[in-house]
């Protein structure tokens, strides 16, 4: 009988972020230990889930569960963090001496003392179970896939869609690699190619970056190919190998492998012009309020997006929106553990006075709003994911209310989380469907969620730690160009 191991250990570093990933913010997030990452992942659509329905059919093989540790984007991971969630992985290597090595990584964890943590973390994982024993990865779509990454791992294979909606998708390749390898029928080559271009937040759904993906896909249709992918990288991790990459994989041909991801590495780097994305100002995206059509109108404020390191804090669109005295207006969300507690000590229909959001610098949050509002509902901030993305996942708001005021519903939670699937605001009593307009702290992801009842989906850029375009960012250890 072999042995496998798998484990996650995933994070999206916002270097630009000052809100740090400690062992806290993991386990809020998600934390799993051993055996306790069948009870988390079985049925859920992504990668641990996608592992454990590849391997649990077979007796042949003895899956070692290690653990699922993953945090919401924010600044760099502690040192205390990265060294847990490395050690249990690494001290399970040595003691167990697995005969393979499959791992959900995200591609974009900065820690302390280390920019390239999946790099450093698979460096390692290499040096323990020698050349010949197979090493596999899933990534993000968002990895900054580093040489030290693809030295190291016999097979890296990121996401294709953003939203991200193939997630257990790519753990099932990455997977059925891993079985292959173990039962002696793949022999994957990987050719890697890296683009050095900042990427904007791109929809995978938008015909300019849709050129590229058809290359790869057209590639991955060849005899003799496994998979073709595009990473786009994650520009706001700041480190010095920033960028997209292209990913070949091929049954035991490197040069074949080589010229595919150099093919479509060249032609990206030479279209990279048309890489490039615009938004309405805020008063375009309100202006849409009056367009008619069926379903409301949802603006994603992108910048505050806290699933590329937005703290759910800035409250530009709301004190906009009340300024105007606009109605029928339902937030999803801010994150304001203060706001929250006052109004649970308040009670369910009593009126209670707020500073709501911008607690963190005012030049990124705009500042608190002072708000006369009625508490409508509270919740414990638990529920899972209906639509296709991570669907079954259950996700933790901690203590959640809703409040009322100047006639439109805002949710305020304990802990940041990116409202990707609608089921947020239907879990405490809202009907996302039938509001006038929903404001999401989103960047492309609640485009899959939403999309389903929408009339219109704006996205627009503001001040925040994730702004949805590199421009301007005070890049410290980048060292190309954002153009």
């Amino acid at each position: 009988m072999k042995k496998l191991l798998i484990a996650e250990f995933r994070h999206e570093t916002d270097s630009f972020c000052p809100q740090k990933a400690d062992m806290e913010a993991f386990r809020k997030r998600g934390l799993h230990m051993g055996r306790e990452m069948e009870s988390a992942y079985r049925g859920v659509r992504n990668e641990p889930g996608a592992f454990l329905d590849v391997f649990g059919r077979r007796e042949d093989i003895h899956l070692i569960e290690v653990l699922g540790m993953t945090a919401m984007p924010s600044g760099p991971v502690t040192a205390e963090a990265y060294a847990f969630g490395r050690g249990h992985i690494l001290d399970a290597i040595r003691r167990e001496q697995p005969d393979g090595v499959l791992l959900a990584l995200h591609g974009a964890m900065v820690a302390e003392g280390h920019d390239d943590g999946e790099g450093d973390l698979l460096e390692e994982v290499r040096s323990l179970i020698g050349p010949d024993r197979p090493l596999v990865a899933s990534l993000d779509l968002h990895a900054n896939i580093t040489a030290k990454m693809a030295r190291n791992a016999d097979a890296l294979v990121p996401y294709e869609e953003y939203p991200h909606t193939d997630m257990y998708e790519t753990g099932y390749v990455a997977a059925r690699i891993m079985e292959g390898m173990l039962d002696g029928t793949c022999h994957p080559c990987m050719g890697f190619h890296r683009v050095p271009y900042l990427n904007p937040m791109f929809p995978s759904a938008l015909p300019e970056i849709q050129v590229f993906l058809d290359m790869c896909r057209e590639a991955e249709a060849q005899d003799g190919v496994i998979a073709v992918r595009l990473a786009h990288g994650f520009y706001p991790s700041d480190i010095e190998e920033m960028g997209m990459a292209v990913i070949a994989l091929t049954e035991g041909d490197a040069a074949l492998a080589q010229r595919i991801a150099d093919r479509i590495g060249e032609a990206v780097w030479k279209g990279r012009d048309t890489l490039k994305r615009h938004f309405p100002t805020l008063d375009e995206a309100l202006a849409m309020l009056e367009e008619p059509g069926e379903g409301p109108l949802v603006i994603a404020d992108a910048s505050d997006n806290p699933g590329g390191g937005g703290l759910c804090d800035t409250t530009f669109i709301l004190r906009e929106v009340l300024r105007r005295g606009l109605r029928g207006i339902a937030f999803g969300m801010f994150a304001d553990p203060d706001s929250v507690r006052r109004c649970v000590e308040a009670g369910v229909g009593q009126e209670v006075d707020l500073m709501l959001g911008g607690m963190s610098d005012p030049a990124f949050s705009g500042g608190p709003v002072p708000l006369r509002a009625r508490v409508r509902t509270l919740t414990d901030g638990f529920y899972r994911n209906r639509d296709e993305m991570n669907q079954g996942a259950l996700n933790n708001l901690g203590v959640t209310v809703v409040v009322e005021a100047g006639g439109n519903l805002i949710i305020i939670s304990t802990h940041r989380l990116q409202p990707y699937d609608a089921e947020i605001f239907r879990h405490c009593g809202i009907s996302p469907e039938r509001q006038r307009a929903l404001v999401v702290k989103s960047a492309v992801h609640y485009r899959n969620s939403y999309g389903k009842f929408a009339r219109r989906m704006v996205e627009v850029s503001l001040p925040g730690f994730v702004v949805p375009v590199p421009d301007g960012l005070p890049f410290r250890k980048w060292k190309g160009s954002a153009s």
